[in-house]
């Protein structure tokens, strides 16, 4: 028990001391302190109050369904015993937000609480699709680029890759690939080079084997083995990761949070046109030189990107390579 519960306790029981007292009557005495029974009409008044997307909610779109879980909760402690489903019905009516939805509950005779939930949320759902057709459809289509299912690209960013000094080129021969595994492979392949990912070359001083890694649905990810090749002749960025630790404090204080999971982070960083050979693929078709980063070509590169990506110079921590976290 600590200092503050046991100063409670003993100005509770005096003039008796704690050591006098049983077990049950120490827990009956905190629970009556810290957690006191709420009293039953200041409940009902607080039941009475509730009006959809008032300061109580939420949020002030509260919808219907929300409004009616929360007078839920508050009916647990109103003592209405058979009367529940009435008391709720009733409140559910008369604080709706929009008059037109309670005006037409008020028209129903014999009206019970099933079915002023289905009508009040019927009305709500029609008025928004109603409102997303009125201006041109739902936002997928309003913001259409930010839905566009294409790879995107990093503007105004391209990566760079500095060798070490007296850094030579190292050309590994292609891995041979399963049979059940070519078409699989083939159709990445043409995936990458139509979305200009990957262009095909004739020769290169470098060359990377690609490791052809099975997915669902019987689709493959082209994976490459740089630690064989390009990435012991790379100068790394020594960029600092956030720690755990150093990612919570900045957390601290924080209300609303949303993960947003990068699809293809590295693809969408364009290499600089000069260090691109360093990069190049050998398959069982050919090389094929990478126009993006590709994954395993660096292990900070895009830890580094996405802690810098705003223009007001403050730096948002970093869980993953692929995601990030915003307060």
């Amino acid at each position: 028990m600590g200092g503050e519960a046991y100063d409670v306790l003993c100005d509770k029981i005096a003039p008796k001391r704690p050591r006098e007292c049983e077990y049950k009557e120490v827990i009956a005495t905190l629970e009556e302190y810290f957690h006191p029974e709420p009293l039953e009409i200041s409940e009902n008044f607080r039941f009475k109050c509730r009006r959809q997307g008032d300061k109580d909610a939420h949020s002030a779109e509260e919808s219907v369904d929300e409004y009616l879980v929360a007078l839920r909760k508050i009916a647990t402690t109103c003592n209405f015993g058979q009367y529940l489903s009435t008391a709720l019905r009733n409140q559910l009516v008369f604080g709706l937000k929009r008059n037109d939805i309670r005006n037409r509950l008020l028209e129903k005779r014999n009206l019970t609480l099933e079915e002023a939930r289905d009508i009040a949320v019927g009305m709500e759902l029609s008025k928004k699709s109603s409102a997303e057709i009125e201006n041109g459809g739902p936002s997928q289509d309003k913001y259409a680029d930010v839905f566009d299912p294409k790879l995107g690209k990093i503007s105004g960013v391209q990566a760079h890759l500095t060798l070490k000094e007296n850094a030579q080129p190292i050309f590994l021969k292609a891995r041979r690939v399963s049979f059940n595994l070519i078409d699989a492979v083939d159709q990445e392949l043409d995936k990458l080079v139509a979305e200009d990912v990957l262009e095909e070359v004739p020769t290169s001083k470098w060359a990377t084997p690609i490791v052809p890694v099975r997915k669902a649905e019987g689709k493959v990810r082209i994976c490459r083995d740089y630690k064989q090749t390009v990435n012991q002749k790379l100068r790394v960025d020594q960029h600092p990761l956030q720690t755990v630790e150093e990612l919570f404090a900045s957390l601290a204080g924080g209300k609303w949070f949303s993960k947003i999971d990068l699809v293809q982070a590295y693809l969408q960083m364009e290499v600089a046109p000069e260090d691109r050979e360093m990069l190049t693929l050998n398959t069982h078709r050919g090389l094929f030189r990478p126009k993006r980063l590709m994954y395993d070509a660096s292990p900070y590169g895009v830890g580094a990107v996405l802690s810098h990506v705003y223009p007001d110079g403050t730096e948002r921590p970093i869980q993953f390579a692929s995601q990030t976290l915003n307060k």
